[in-house]
């Protein structure tokens, strides 16, 4: 006897073999079932752990903008300050630029002391030799 199973049956020779009139089974394959619908007991659990993360990421958001949000509050009171007093004051600046213009003036014009009306000579060259400024002493001498 040959090792063979006991529903298959063998044939020999060409002739000898039947065909069946069915065609060859095919197998076709079915989506998989979807999960049974969960509770109303599950939905509520998965709610709480989903808000428990959400606060958990605010907590630590928070916590990371905190310094920058003192930061913004800062500033944004000393712009308040600002508005308030009506800005920053150039006055300061405007007083000493207008120095600084005068100052150049006198110098330019060749006046000295604060413009006064002296007016001051221009200095003398180096190799011509300076004349005496005072022609008398204490009125005691003269030089005529």
């Amino acid at each position: 006897m040959r090792n063979t199973l006991p529903m298959q049956r063998t044939c020999r020779s060409a002739s000898g073999c039947r065909r069946s009139s069915r065609p060859p089974r095919i197998r076709i394959s079915r989506p998989p079932l979807p999960p049974p619908a969960p509770t109303i007991q599950a939905v509520f659990e998965s709610i709480q752990r989903l808000s428990s993360r959400i606060e958990d990421a605010e907590r630590r958001t928070s916590e990371t903008i905190a310094p920058i949000a003192e930061k913004v509050a800062e500033l944004s009171e000393q712009i308040e300050q600002i508005k308030g007093t009506g800005g920053a004051s150039t006055v300061p600046v405007e007083r000493a630029v207008q120095k600084i213009a005068d100052r150049l003036d006198q110098i330019e014009s060749g006046r000295q002391n604060g413009g006064r009306g002296e007016s001051r000579q221009a200095p003398r060259p180096i190799a011509e030799p300076r004349e005496p400024e005072r022609k008398e002493l204490f009125g005691l001498f003269r030089r005529d």
